[in-house]
């Protein structure tokens, strides 16, 4: 074997393996509460270089997560990127069961770490949302969705 080919062969026996990503059933969801329309952040918009708008939306979280009880596993909240400006979401958790994060249009960030205990993990999220408002024309439908990365 060559010096490369036993430099290849180490080299995948210390990385870790791939986990595999499983999209979340988070159906039972539910928005408590939102403003109907996204409002300028600045009472000026267009003066400086301010021009955000933002929204903040309480959300009753539920993922049915009965196939991982007693697994460990990590659960990622990913916001997808749609044609507009990226969109920056904060937010809190106020249970205290997920973590407190924050994630823009196109990645996602992690959520919850740790062993799954319940079939269905429920939190209680307020998001903020922030994004450019120079560049809203029409509405937009942001679009999360939840990843169990298994472990």
């Amino acid at each position: 074997m060559t010096r490369f080919g036993l430099f290849t062969l180490l080299l995948a026996l210390c990385l870790p393996a791939a986990a595999e990503v499983v999209l979340l059933d988070d159906s039972a969801s539910q928005v408590v509460s939102s403003q109907r329309q996204m409002q300028w952040r600045s009472p000026l918009p267009g003066r400086g270089t301010d021009h955000d708008v933002v929204m903040t939306v309480v959300v009753d979280l539920r993922l049915n997560t009965a196939a991982w009880v007693g697994r460990p596993a990590r659960i990622h909240m990913r916001l997808a990127r749609d044609s507009g400006p990226d969109v920056r979401a904060v937010w809190r958790t106020q249970r205290g069961r997920m973590l407190d994060g924050e994630v823009v249009s196109g990645d996602r960030s992690l959520i919850f770490a740790g062993t799954i205990t319940q079939p269905l993990m429920e939190e209680r999220l307020t998001i903020d949302l922030r994004t450019d408002g120079r560049w809203m024309t029409d509405r937009r439908r942001l679009q999360f969705t939840y990843e169990l990365d298994e472990q």
